[in-house]
């Protein structure tokens, strides 16, 4: 609840002041007390986010990396495909598609691929080698998720029990064991650095 402005105000910099960016982000972002990580809030008009277009979109990611304050720099995206998320995918190291075993999760994503194909063609492919896609929801049905989508699963994250519940807020962040099953996987990647919770940027280099 806390900055439901703070990215509006980010983005608008974007636009209207690029060259204030890399002034405005300390001032806007917010420090999670658990993951130890900075965010920005969400904000609540989708639209100004889907306004974002492929150049601002990089210089965003770039303000951000190029801060050399964090070690790693994390884009969570919604399900479509717009030129926003064609910005992301392209200037992304890694990208990590989550899926799940069910039937609706498996087909929109076959859809979303094959769309990406038609859409950007042979950027599409060249930066769909950097896919990794991983199982969010294990319940022993990986090969289900490798059959439907003809290719191989690079990880699986545990289900918390707790989301059954539908609990206001419960978002894994409190669960040690999703928590240390995120970061395992990302050390197995080779994402992040083992023991690299540190989101102040104590090593050499950020990476987006």
């Amino acid at each position: 609840d806390d900055g439901p402005e703070d990215f509006s105000q980010m983005l608008y910099t974007l636009q209207a002041q690029p060259e204030q960016s890399s002034l405005r982000l300390p001032e806007l972002r917010k420090r999670h007390p658990t993951l130890q990580m900075d965010y920005f809030a969400p904000g609540g008009n989708a639209g100004e986010l889907l306004s974002l277009n492929g150049d601002q979109t990089r210089l965003l990611i770039n303000t951000i990396a190029g801060s050399r304050q964090y070690d790693l720099v994390i884009v969570d995206l919604d399900s479509r495909l717009e030129e926003l998320h064609h910005a992301v995918l392209q200037a992304a190291d890694h990208t990590l598609w989550l899926v799940t075993g069910d039937a609706g999760v498996l087909r929109k994503t076959q859809l979303a691929l094959r769309y990406g194909e038609q859409k950007w063609r042979d950027e599409f492919l060249a930066y769909r080698r950097k896919f990794k896609f991983v199982n969010a929801r294990f319940w022993n049905n990986d090969s289900i998720c490798e059959e439907a989508l003809k290719l191989r699963l690079e990880g699986a994250l545990p289900f918390v029990t707790e989301w059954m519940n539908e609990h206001k807020g419960a978002d894994g962040s409190s669960s040690p064991l999703y928590r240390g099953a995120v970061e395992a996987l990302l050390v197995r990647l080779a994402i992040l650095e083992r023991g690299g919770e540190d989101a102040r940027g104590n090593r050499t280099e950020a990476k987006s």
